[in-house]
């Protein structure tokens, strides 16, 4: 119990985490964390925080429902793993959800990775499938988060 009330205290604080780091009318950036608690924050934030510039949530748990999911405005690139079957069969749905919604959406499902692919100090480590998701994440804010070329 203790966990799940430090656990929301933290989610409720986090909006403000991101006002502090990115102030003024700059766009709000959510830094992907691959783990479990870092990709769930991700998608949280995303649901709450309609003026974020774009995210990218990794293996995060829970999906969001469809109708939280409505609520996003950012372009998602959601990266995950084919063998943590539990999140990534929740994660089809909501890509459905998204595409329906004509929302920006990306969806990676790495073949042969397990959950925590990204973790260098796991046994689950997937150094190609790592990498390529990095690299992933990295054009994706390059597409979102660069200003527009001046005229």
């Amino acid at each position: 119990m203790l966990r799940a009330q430090a656990r929301a205290l933290g989610l409720a604080r986090f909006p403000n985490a991101v006002d502090f780091l990115c102030p003024g009318n700059h766009p709000k950036i959510v830094i992907p964390t691959p783990a479990l608690p870092g990709g769930g924050n991700v998608w949280n934030l995303a649901v709450n925080q309609e003026e974020l510039a774009a995210t990218v949530p990794f293996y995060g748990a829970p999906v969001p429902s469809a109708e939280a999911i409505e609520r996003i405005k950012s372009p998602v690139l959601a990266i995950y793993a084919e063998l943590d079957r539990n999140l990534t069969l929740g994660m089809i749905e909501a890509a459905r959800t998204r595409v329906n919604q004509r929302k920006t959406f990306g969806l990676h499902i790495y073949q042969g990775a397990g959950h925590a692919f990204h973790n260098d100090t796991s046994p689950a480590y997937n150094a190609a499938a790592a990498c390529e998701a990095w690299n992933r994440t990295l054009a994706w804010f390059n597409k979102f988060l660069r200003p527009p070329a001046a005229a």
